[in-house]
C-alpha cells in the first residue's frame, strides 16, 4: 500500500510540479514517514535505528556518553529526555526542522518544489529516514549554502561558515564543507585542474598506504580510523563508475543549460547553475575517499537537493534543440533510479522496509482497513485492534 502511494505521489508531483497543494501533501507525507517511523520497536532492528533509540532507554539522571565529538546532537537528546519525550518526538522534530530548511532552500531557486521533492523521494530520502543525524546536519549545510547567495562581502563566507561549523557539531562529517566554501572561490577552469590533481593523487595515496598512515598520525578518532582503514579492490570499478555517473550526468546537464545564454548565462539562475556545478566538481575531487568506504558517498549525496533543482531547470525550463538533448531528460531519471536500486533495492529488508513500512501511520491505516474488512463482527477483535491503535497514538 505505502509503496504504491509513494509511486503515485511522485508521478503526481512531477506532473503538477508547481502546485502548492501537492507540495504540502509531499511535505506532509515526508514528515509522517520520517517522524512516525517505529522500526525501533521491532525484534530485528537496523543498527542506525537501534543506535539512536538506545539513548532514550538510559535513565534520565544518567549522562549520555555517546556522540563525544558531536556535542550538539548529544545536547538535543538530553533536552528531549528532560522533557520526557521519546525517540518518536525527536524524529518528528528533526523531520519538521530539516524539511523546513530544505523547502526554504528549494523555494529560493525554483517554484517547482514538488518536482524536486519527487526526485528526493526516489533517492536519497530512505537514507535520511535511517541516518537522522546526517539529515539534520546536511539540512543546515544546504541552508548555509543558500545564504551564500543572499549576502555579499565577508558575510558571504562567514555566515555560511558558522552554520557549517554548527552542523559539524551534529555530525562531524559536515566539517568537510568548510573546504567546499573555500574552493567555491575558485573559477571553474581552476577548479577542474585542481580536482583532477587531487583525485588522482588521492587514489595514489590510498593504494600506497600513505593516506592511512597520515590519518593514523593526525587522528585518534575511532570512527575516522574505522572508515579510513579499509580499501576496496574488486569493487573499485563499481565505486568509480558510480561516482563518474553522478558527476557526468550533472556535467552534461550543466553544459547544455549554459548554451542558453539568455536564461542561464549571466543571470541569477545562471550563477546558481555555476555554483552547483562547482559543488559537483569539489565532490568529484574528494571522491577518492569512496575507495576507502562507500559511506563517503554521503559527502556527495548531501548536495543532491541542489542537483535536483538544476535537473528540474533542464526538465521543465530548457527547450531541447536536438535528439541528444531530448534523450538526456529520461537519462536524468534513470540515473536517479539506478542509485535507488544500487543503494536500497539491493537489500530491501535492511533499508526500504525499515524506513517506509515500519511506521505508526501506515500501521494505523492497515489496522483500520482490516477492521472495515471484517464481515463477521468479533467484539473481542475490534476491542483489541482499537486498543492497539490507541496505544500507538498515545506513544506518539
Amino acid at each position: 500500500m505505502e509503496y504504491i502511494l509513494l509511486i503515485l505521489l511522485i508521478i503526481i508531483a512531477i506532473k503538477f510540479n508547481q502546485s502548492k497543494f501537492v507540495t504540502l501533501l509531499m511535505l506532509f507525507l515526508i514528515v509522517i514517514i520520517f517522524g512516525l517511523n517505529n522500526h525501533h520497536t521491532k525484534e530485528i532492528v537496523n543498527y542506525d535505528f537501534y543506535n539512536y533509540n538506545i539513548w532514550f532507554q538510559i535513565p534520565g539522571n544518567q549522562p549520555i556518553t555517546g556522540f563525544s565529538n558531536e556535542p550538539l546532537f548529544r545536547k538535543l537528546i538530553e533536552l528531549f529526555k528532560r522533557m520526557n519525550f521519546n525517540i518518536t518526538h525527536l524524529r518528528l522534530f528533526i523531520a519538521l526542522f530539516g524539511m523546513l530548511l530544505l523547502s526554504y532552500s528549494i523555494k529560493k531557486f525554483t517554484n517547482r518544489i514538488a518536482a524536486v521533492l519527487a526526485l528526493y523521494l526516489i533517492f536519497p530520502f530512505i537514507n535520511d529516514v535511517i541516518q537522522i543525524r546526517n539529515f539534520l546536519s546536511y539540512a543546515i549545510v544546504i541552508y548555509s549554502f543558500t545564504l551564500y547567495f543572499k549576502f555579499n562581502g565577508t558575510k558571504k563566507i562567514v555566515i555560511p561558515l558558522i552554520l557549517v561549523v554548527i552542523s559539524g557539531l551534529i555530525h562531524q562529517s559536515s566539517y568537510i564543507y568548510i573546504l567546499f566554501l573555500i574552493m567555491l572561490c575558485f573559477s571553474i577552469p581552476t577548479l577542474k585542474k585542481t580536482v583532477v590533481i587531487v583525485f588522482l593523487m588521492g587514489i595514489f595515496l590510498i593504494y600506497s598506504g600513505i593516506f592511512q598512515m597520515i590519518i593514523s598520525l593526525i587522528s585518534d578518532n575511532f570512527k575516522i580510523d574505522y572508515y579510513t582503514s579499509r580499501i576496496t579492490y574488486e569493487g573499485a570499478i563499481i565505486v568509480i563508475g558510480t561516482l563518474l555517473l553522478i558527476y557526468f550526468t550533472m556535467h552534461l546537464v550543466y553544459h547544455r543549460l549554459k548554451t542558453d545564454k539568455n536564461y542561464f548565462g549571466n543571470t541569477e539562475k545562471g550563477k546558481f547553475v555555476d555554483f552547483v556545478y562547482k559543488l559537483n566538481l569539489i565532490s568529484l575531487g574528494i571522491g577518492f575517499l569512496w575507495l576507502l568506504d562507500f559511506n563517503f558517498i554521503r559527502l556527495y549525496r548531501n548536495i543532491f537537493i541542489f542537483n535536483y533543482i538544476v535537473f528540474i531547470y533542464y526538465l521543465f525550463e530548457y527547450k531541447a534543440k536536438n535528439n541528444y538533448e531530448t534523450i538526456l531528460k529520461p537519462a536524468i531519471f534513470l540515473h536517479i533510479l539506478f542509485l535507488c536500486a544500487l543503494f536500497h533495492l539491493s537489500d530491501f529488508n535492511l533499508y526500504v522496509k525499515p524506513a517506509i513500512s515500519d511506521n505508526y501511520f501506515f500501521d494505523a491505516i492497515r489496522m483500520l482497513f482490516s477492521l472495515s474488512g471484517n464481515n463477521i463482527i468479533d467484539i473481542d477483535l475490534y476491542v483489541m485492534k482499537y486498543r492497539y491503535i490507541e496505544r500507538m497514538i498515545k506513544y506518539v
